[in-house]
């Protein structure tokens, strides 16, 4: 599914996100079919989890060990583009600790911005350098 294909590094503005808010917002870097692949994958992990706890389609769904639901999913992992922007951003020493599928309903109409807030953190220990 990926073109194998191998990201530029990154700007420095971008590599200053990073460091300063510990996130990398890349938008168009998944290819549009790509995009509804993993969603057509992620739909049906998801709707067999609600299938399996009795959710309806309003209420929030998450599947931990979601590759292990579906092993297309670790295609995500070696992704070549998001590959060399991760080892960029964190050594080549690295491991998949765990993988989760989330889908939250649209947000109910006159509900604060913070009905869906979450804690936004990064996994793993928070005193890693990267190189």
């Amino acid at each position: 599914m990926h073109s194998g294909r191998i990201a530029p590094p990154l700007s420095p503005e971008e590599r200053a996100l990073f460091d300063n808010f510990g996130y990398l917002l890349l938008r168009g870097f998944l290819p549009r079919d790509a995009v509804r692949w993993l969603l057509e994958i992620v739909d049906r992990v998801c709707e067999a989890e609600r299938v399996r706890q009795g959710l309806g389609l309003q209420d929030f769904v998450e599947v931990r060990n979601a590759v292990a639901k579906d092993h297309e999913l670790l295609a995500l992992v070696d992704w070549p583009e998001m590959l060399s922007i991760i080892t960029e951003l964190m050594g080549v020493e690295l491991q998949l600790n765990t993988s989760h599928a989330m889908v939250r309903p649209p947000q109910p109409p006159d509900t604060p911005e913070s009905f869906k807030a979450i804690a936004w953190h990064r996994d793993g220990h928070q005193n890693i350098p990267v190189v």
